[in-house]
């Protein structure tokens, strides 16, 4: 074997070796990137209503001065948010509602607003 014939050897060798490192790290990183949480969406809205679950549901409809749509408070989180909606709605005053995204109806948390 000459030294020509290693030199192509070792350097065909080493770019593999380098180019599978490259893809095994992009597969690596595009996996770590599906795992990233997905930020939620927050509005700041006043309350109009906030109606009591029916006899055995298991969420309080929420409406707002902003939109035609009415939100649903799941009833395991209205002893942390009921209180704040309908103050909200008394005051006439704006919360922040958190979603997990605009096209969901159901409140994450609220919020008071923040004056700056």
């Amino acid at each position: 074997m000459s030294i020509k014939d290693f030199q192509k050897l070792f350097l065909s060798s080493a770019g593999v070796l380098l180019l599978s490192l490259f893809f095994i790290g992009e597969a690596f990183n595009a996996g770590a990137q599906t795992h990233k949480k997905k930020k939620s969406v927050e509005n700041e809205m006043t309350v109009i209503e906030v109606a009591a679950p029916q006899k055995g549901g298991n969420f309080y409809i929420v409406t707002f001065t902003r939109s035609q749509r009415r939100y649903k408070l799941l009833a395991k989180n209205a002893s942390k948010y009921a209180a704040l909606l309908k103050a909200s709605a008394k005051a006439h005053s704006p919360v922040l509602i958190e979603r997990s995204r605009e096209e969901s109806d159901t409140i994450l948390s609220v919020r008071k607003v923040v004056v700056k």
